[in-house]
């Protein structure tokens, strides 16, 4: 079973070689995908770039000798850890380049297929051509916004078959040659492998194959039209050629939605995840434990979002920095790590656990994944852990290492406990307004405590395949508090510390949480992002602002209890640089560059 760090999120180019680079990048252009860069060499272009969406692109290599063969060079795969990646492939035994940065600004992982063609990774890169061209060069005259596929002719269709299933992890959606095979992760893009007389080429995705034909017919290129069979002339595919042979084929798609990109970028100086994660995560490293006596869950959460910072953002010396101060936990202070079977505790797995998926060190699997076994020895009879205690906080605390296990390893087990956990809070907890009481007999909406099942529910679903009996129940509760929370988000962008009274105060901790869930669901398509990519942009501005010249989060709620009395909620401490409130911007930070 594949590990969590081979999926990938989808493809990232397609390169063509072509036979008159003009001929080329006017068909492409006409297409409505711009060029938005080229590298020379001299006066000469070496390699122009068309754009499809801010993750996609069109290579087109100019032919410099008559014997190079036109059409496909090569697939380049998007992922966000190509070191994970890179580790996991040589582990499956392949030959793999190390990863570099490569001339536009991302980083570059390369392999060859059985055959000899390449096989690029990339994993884009702050700062990069790409990264810095988000939301630009997107004419509202493309044919299509999303590239479902590439077809890649082979001598031996079979064994190459073969290689992508074995070997890269690619699931068969069919039985013959071609063969369809779709990629790891949960982008549904796929690869046909063709015979060698077979055309190499692009399958664009669209909503409407009848105004996509039509719009290629105005544009003068006549696409050959393939009918469903027994459906009269209802269009299943269209079929085009560029200047060079390659086919360029349309079928109806499910497309995503891309306004999320828009609310996610253009910050303001110092207010970008890039910057503000930096300024934390940094931080973070050179802060004392927050209790002298033991690592408790603040902390651990925020060891997690540091890590995760460093890993997307690229920084290595940040990463090592993160890892440097968690390893005097695996000798002098040993001491520190509670091994008491409570939830609080057995939290501490996911940091190890992360550890491990960057490095690879099996020291770090041993020891976070004792501590995610240790939570299910023993279940109850209704499969639940004995840590169960159905207070909301678990939502986060129960699942997250579990799901860090599953991440490591890639044992589904780990999955089914948390999905199995989550239903059953779920179904205990949840109110009918989508929200969550701190406990049934306290019956107030506490900020932070939702807080966890929001951020709970949004990394479960993360890597819960769609496939999964409950992932269904678990999206719909999601989605049912995230409508909640919508409407009761302030006019600031805060959320307060009880989330349904504007007369209590704005507290960071509750809408970090929030925050980064809702740009969890936008980023994956579980929440219409013309609708929560304004909130989630607003409240990640606004955030921002309660941190100070220290890089300490401000107005975070101090440890609270369960107490049925509303005095005790408004007037709890409101704390500065408690990892409460670090964690979260974290998070966000996070998902804002996944």
């Amino acid at each position: 079973m594949w590990a969590q760090p081979a999926n990938q999120s989808g493809i990232a180019h397609v390169a063509f070689r072509v036979a008159d680079l003009e001929v080329a990048r006017a068909f492409y252009t006409k297409l409505g995908f711009e060029e938005f860069f080229s590298m020379k060499q001299g006066d000469r272009i070496t390699e122009d770039f068309l754009k499809i969406n801010d993750h996609q692109f069109i290579e087109l290599y100019p032919r410099t000798a008559p014997a190079q063969p036109l059409g496909l060079m090569h697939v380049c795969y998007e992922s966000s850890n190509l070191d994970a990646l890179h580790a996991e492939y040589q582990k499956r035994g392949l030959t793999v380049s190390d990863v570099r940065k490569a001339g536009a600004g991302n980083m570059l992982m390369v392999s060859k297929d059985p055959e000899g063609q390449t096989l690029e990774y990339t994993q884009y890169m702050p700062g990069s051509r790409h990264w810095e061209d988000r939301g630009k060069h997107l004419s509202g005259k493309r044919v299509a916004s999303l590239m479902g596929g590439a077809t890649s002719p082979a001598k031996d269709p079979a064994a190459m078959r073969a290689f992508y299933l074995d070997k890269l992890g690619f699931t068969a959606l069919n039985h013959g040659i071609p063969a369809r095979l779709r990629m790891p992760g949960d982008s549904g893009q796929e690869v046909d492998i063709a015979p060698a007389d077979a055309k190499s080429g692009i399958q664009f995705g669209v909503a409407d194959l009848r105004q996509t034909a039509e719009l290629l017919t105005g544009l003068g290129l006549a696409p050959k039209i393939t009918a469903a069979a027994g459906r009269g002339n209802i269009p299943v595919l269209l079929t085009i050629a560029d200047p060079d042979g390659a086919a360029i084929t349309f079928v109806k798609a499910v497309l995503p939605d891309a306004a999320d990109n828009h609310f996610f970028i253009n910050w303001a100086a110092g207010m970008s995840p890039a910057e503000i994660g930096k300024r934390v995560a940094e931080h973070f490293v050179t802060s004392p434990h927050q209790d002298a006596r033991r690592i408790i869950y603040p902390e651990v959460c925020a060891w997690y979002g540091a890590l995760t910072f460093a890993q997307l953002s690229g920084d290595k010396d940040l990463l090592a920095s993160v890892i440097k101060r968690f390893d005097p936990l695996l000798g002098a202070d040993a001491g520190l790590i509670q091994h008491d079977r409570h939830v609080d505790f057995s939290v501490f797995g996911a940091v190890p656990l992360q550890i491990y998926m960057e490095t690879k060190d099996p020291k770090y699997l041993e020891l976070g994944k004792g501590f995610a076994d240790r939570q299910w020895e023993n279940p109850r009879p209704d499969g639940l852990t004995q840590e169960t205690r159905f207070w909301i906080d678990d939502m986060y605390m129960e699942t997250i290492v579990q799901v860090q296990a599953f991440r490591a390893t890639g044992d589904a087990k780990y999955l089914d406990r948390s999905a199995l956990e989550m239903v059953a809070y779920l179904d205990k907890l949840q109110e009918p307004n989508g929200l969550f009481y701190h406990e049934p007999e306290v019956q107030f909406y506490w900020g932070r405590g939702n807080g966890w099942v929001a951020a709970g529910m949004a990394e479960l679903l993360r890597s819960l395949p769609p496939d999964h009996p409950r992932r269904a129940r678990i999206l719909e509760g999601y989605r049912k508090m995230m409508k909640a929370l919508l409407e009761d988000q302030g006019s600031d962008g805060m959320w307060r510390q009880l989330i349904d009274r504007s007369d209590s105060w704005p507290e960071t901790s509750s809408t970090g949480m929030f925050t980064f869930a809702m740009v969890t669901g936008v980023r994956n398509g579980w929440l219409d992002a013309a609708t929560y990519g304004p909130a989630a942009r607003k409240a990640w501005l606004a955030l921002v602002g309660y941190i100070d010249q220290n890089a300490d989060m401000t107005a975070v709620c101090e440890g609270t209890n369960k107490l049925d009395d509303l005095d005790y909620y408004l007037n709890r401490k409101r704390r500065t640089g408690d990892f409460h409130g670090q964690a979260p911007v974290l998070w966000t930070a996070s998902a804002l560059l996944r």
